[in-house]
């Protein structure tokens, strides 16, 4: 018995040990035969990976054909997976190229074997991933519609047509890049023209074109009616475009009050609301007298006024003050309505050419039925509003301020206004009288011209030579004068030579800007007589290279009425009130200043020798350039209005203050430019 078991188990032994065996054999074999196809499974593999890219980058490229179209979260999945297996196959093509340079290749069997196993397992991974590249559902859907954004039609500010500067193909340009449409080497208007229609063939859509200035051919541009309920909105200020476009014509009326002032706020922000700014922004507001781009542009700049009431304040005066008040965008504003403005000036020269012929007078009744013509062509492209009074029109202040602005650069005729005053009659000649001259490339000193100066209100003075003295012409030549331009006039020294004259000089001058003056070395040299300069609000220099002085002696004390200092790139200029000059100056001097600007003083190292100052009305400093200035004639009590100080920040941190309690009352004014 014990002899059957045993000699049964030692069979069973047997057996496991053939089949143990076997599998070893079958194991080495396996190896041995993976080891040998490791060239041939590499190529395997290269293969399955290209033809497996290749159908990534045509789905790629199908993919690219529609841009409102969209990749299915299937599909992008899949591509996904097939970028990840790219490194794999970058990692076993390293790994074979590294054992391909190795010798003695017998002796590594095992790990060749590995090698190619991996490579099998991957060419079936890729396999697998190029049937389910084949989505028999498809690759593409729609994409989801996207916000309404509008789309400027181009605009032209000098020619008489749309079609005659090409504005029509370059609107269509326009569209094809808003659709994403691919246009390359496409040029000819009918080919694009088609496409575009092609494109919006089954879609609804929405175009906004803004300021229309003549009659679009839409058919020709490509829009055609789909019959999918699409919309295409024009603004225009032209009702005729409307009517020849067969469109249905809105008029828009004037932004009301409640309007504009939502449309500010939402634009300026919480700030709005506090009880110091509410009042002001309101005030802001009513200047804008519903323009809502005007508004919008407004808004932007006292946005960033924050929380600040003296800056509201004062940017509310400068825009009563119209040319004292930059704003982003207004230049545009105001090219667009010179381009309305002297379309119908060009319109009623015609008029008058017309009738010129055989007709020295014109007859009243031709001129009163032109101008009610011209009248309605104004009310109709909303340049005029008709007034609820019989037979009056009134004009938007926004639009007069801009007309005027573009007026007063004609060389042909004078416009004088006076508003709110209730004018029944025109003004008198007194009023008419006050006139601007500008004196541009003349030499020395022509007593026709000083006659002329004695009657003038502004005077420039551009690129003169032969005077080295504004006082050449006479003082009491220029005493008239409220502003004064100077700019070009490389022989110039100073504007008055006070040794020369025994009574006061420049009495009414309210405004000084000089500019470009190669030799100016001061404003004043000599003795400044009581009662010069006593009107003077603001003072600009520059790019005056040999300027040292701005103050000689005596003359601050005449400013009362300073409000504005603008001193850039004159590099020779040190201090901007020297104590040589200004000894025993007294704390109040300057009690107007509000605004001082440094720019480009490259040796300037102090405003003032002290801070004995009191600044009683300074607002704001703003300093640029100006590497050596390290103080400011600041200290714990003077300056109680100074809200902003404006400059580089390395500047800022460079600044030497006598206390820290002084740097501490002033940092949080500090803006950085």
């Amino acid at each position: 018995m014990l002899e059957a078991v045993a000699s049964a188990a030692a069979s069973a032994a047997i057996v496991e040990t053939y089949k143990d065996g076997r599998v070893l054999c079958s194991n080495m074999k396996q190896k041995i035969d993976y080891a040998n196809d490791l060239e041939n499974n590499y190529k395997r593999l290269i293969e399955k990976a290209a033809k497996l890219y290749a159908r990534r980058e045509d789905i790629v490229i199908e993919a690219d054909k529609y841009k409102t179209k969209q990749l299915t979260k299937e599909c992008d999945l899949w591509i996904s997976r097939v970028t990840n297996g790219e490194e794999d196959v970058r990692e076993l093509t390293t790994k074979y190229e590294n054992e391909q340079s190795k010798k003695a290749k017998w002796r590594r069997h095992s790990k060749r074997a590995k090698l190619s196993k991996s490579m099998v397992e991957k060419c079936e991974e890729l396999h697998s991933l190029w049937l389910e590249g084949k989505f028999e559902r498809g690759i593409m859907v729609e994409k989801l519609p996207e916000r309404v954004r509008t789309l400027h039609a181009a605009k032209i500010e000098d020619k008489p047509s749309l079609y005659k500067d090409r504005s029509e193909e370059k609107l269509q340009r326009a569209i094809t890049d808003r659709l994403k449409m691919n246009m390359e080497g496409i040029t000819n208007p009918d080919e694009i023209a088609w496409r575009i229609s092609k494109e919006l063939e089954c879609k609804k859509y929405l175009l906004l074109l803004d300021e229309v200035w003549n009659i679009l051919d839409l058919p020709k541009l490509g829009i055609q009616d789909n019959q999918q309920d699409s919309k295409v909105v024009l603004a225009t200020r032209f009702p005729k475009i409307c009517c020849d476009m067969k469109t249905e014509l809105i008029n828009m009326k004037q932004m009301s009050g409640a309007d504009a002032w939502k449309m500010f706020t939402e634009k300026v922000g919480q700030n709005v609301n506090l009880p110091s700014i509410e009042p002001i922004a309101k005030l802001v507001v009513r200047e804008c007298a519903g323009f809502p781009l005007l508004i919008d542009k407004v808004a932007s700049t006292f946005s960033q006024k924050k929380d600040n009431s003296f800056l509201w304040n004062y940017g509310l005066t400068s825009l009563r003050r119209w040319d004292s008040f930059k704003v982003q965008g207004m230049d545009e504003l105001i090219e667009f309505l010179k381009f309305c403005y002297e379309g119908f000036i060009c319109d009623a020269n015609k008029f008058s050419d017309a009738h010129g012929e055989g007709h020295k007078i014109l007859q009243f009744r031709d001129a009163r039925n032109e101008g009610h013509k011209m009248l309605l062509d104004l009310i109709n492209v909303s340049l005029l509003e008709e007034s609820e009074r019989m037979n009056h029109v009134r004009m938007n202040k926004v639009l007069r301020n801009m007309a005027l602005k573009i007026s007063s650069k004609s060389k042909t005729f004078k416009v004088l206004v006076k508003t709110r005053e209730g004018l029944q009659e025109p003004p008198n000649a007194v009023e008419w009288q006050q006139r601007c001259f500008k004196f541009a490339n003349g030499e020395g000193v022509n007593p026709v011209i000083s006659e002329v100066l004695a009657e003038t209100d502004a005077f420039g003075l551009i690129g003169h030579k032969g005077a080295s003295r504004l006082s050449d012409f006479g003082i009491e030549n220029i005493n008239r004068m409220r502003v004064c331009l100077i700019e070009g006039c490389d022989e110039i020294e100073t504007i008055v030579q006070g040794n020369c004259v025994d009574r006061s000089a420049l009495e009414w001058l309210e405004k000084m800007c000089i500019s470009n003056a190669q030799k100016l070395e001061s404003i004043w040299e000599g003795p400044v007589h009581a009662g010069s300069l006593t009107r003077l609000t603001s003072l600009t220099l520059q790019r005056c290279p040999k300027l040292k002085k701005i103050f000689s002696n005596g003359m601050i004390e005449q400013l009362f009425k300073l409000e504005h200092l603008s001193v850039e790139e004159c590099p020779e200029i040190e201090e901007i009130i020297t104590n040589s000059e200004n000894t025993g100056l007294e704390p109040e001097a300057l009690p107007k200043l509000r605004t001082l600007v440094l720019s480009g003083l490259l040796k300037v190292e102090s405003i003032c020798t002290d801070d004995s100052l009191k600044w009683p009305t300074l607002e704001r400093i703003t300093i640029s350039r100006c590497q050596l200035l390290t103080r400011l004639p600041l200290n714990k009590e003077n300056a109680p209005y100074l809200r902003c100080i404006e400059g580089d920040q390395l500047w800022w941190t460079a600044l030497e203050w006598k206390e820290d309690a002084i740097k501490g009352r002033f940092e949080s004014f500090f803006k950085s430019n």
